[in-house]
């Protein structure tokens, strides 16, 4: 388990300046800006814990993909995303 999870992280390594570099050549500054955000989470997770719900998200992603990668095809469920969630989502908030 401990070299399949350091598998992972060393794949947002990798991650990270690939998102920078697309950025960089980016000429939509919406895309350029989501580019922006994931270079950033994946210098963060899943190495640490994330700072912000984008953050907890781009760490289930990309464990979500290992896992499908790995799976030869079988299917897999993050399961209860509400509750993984609930400690990084503001309850202030009211829409």
């Amino acid at each position: 388990m401990q070299i399949s999870l350091q598998a992972v992280i060393d794949w947002a390594g990798r991650y990270a300046p690939a998102t920078r570099f697309a950025a960089e050549n980016e000429s939509d500054p919406t895309i350029r800006a989501c580019l922006e955000w994931v270079n950033v989470a994946c210098q963060q997770v899943p190495a640490r814990p994330a700072r912000n719900l984008f953050e907890a998200l781009q760490a289930i992603v990309l464990l979500h993909f290992a896992i499908a990668i790995e799976g030869h095809g079988v299917s897999v469920s993050i399961g209860l995303p509400d509750r993984v969630l609930a400690p990084i989502v503001d309850h202030s908030f009211n829409p």
